[in-house]
C-alpha cells in the first residue's frame, strides 16, 4: 500500500509529507505487518489510525505502540480476529490514547478494559477520519465536515 502511493508520486525519493500526517484511515484495506512497520516509522505524528477490517494482528500492534506510544490519540482495531486480549492491554496503557475501538470485545472484557483505563472511551466514538467508507460523505451539502454547494454549470444534463 505504502510502495503503491510512493510509487504513483511524482518525486518518489522526497517523502518528507509522510511525516505530516496526522490522521489516516485504512480500513476495510488488506494491509500487512511490514506495511504497517513502515507506515508507523514513517508517519511519526499519527495522532488517529483507522485500522479496521485489515486484517493485523499483534505485530502490527506491536510496531504501532513502538513508533507511535506518545502521539496517537485515536485507534480503531475493529473486526481484526488476530489480536490477543493482552496485547490490546498494551495498547491502551498508551498515555495520549483517549479513543479507542475494537467491536468483538466481550462484555467481561470491556469492562476489565474500562475499570483498567477510565480515561478511555472504548467503543464509544466512531474516528474523524477521511475515507471512502465514512458514513458522513453525503452528495448534497458538502461532504467530510467539508460544507459545498453544487454548481448548475452544465444545465442541460
Amino acid at each position: 500500500m505504502l510502495g503503491l502511493l510512493v510509487m504513483c508520486l511524482p518525486e518518489s525519493n522526497n517523502l518528507n509529507f509522510l511525516s505530516k500526517i496526522e490522521k489516516l484511515s485504512l480500513g476495510y484495506i488488506p494491509i500487512k505487518d511490514e506495511q504497517i512497520e513502515e507506515l508507523v516509522t514513517r508517519c511519526i505524528k499519527l495522532r488517529a489510525l483507522d485500522l479496521k477490517v485489515t486484517s493485523i494482528n499483534n505485530v502490527s500492534l506491536t510496531s504501532i505502540i513502538d513508533n507511535l506510544f506518545l502521539t496517537l490519540e485515536e485507534l480503531d482495531v475493529s473486526e481484526n480476529n488476530s489480536i490477543d486480549f493482552f496485547k490490546l492491554m498494551e495498547l491502551t496503557s498508551m498515555p495520549k490514547l483517549r479513543v479507542f475501538n475494537y467491536r468483538q470485545l466481550s462484555n467481561e472484557d470491556l469492562k476489565c478494559l474500562t475499570k483498567e483505563f477510565p480515561h478511555l472511551s472504548i467503543n464509544v466514538d466512531d474516528l474523524n477520519i477521511a475515507s471512502a467508507t465514512s458514513k458522513r460523505i453525503r452528495r448534497k451539502g458538502g461532504f467530510w465536515e467539508i460544507t459545498a454547494q453544487e454548481l448548475q454549470i452544465f444545465e442541460h444534463y
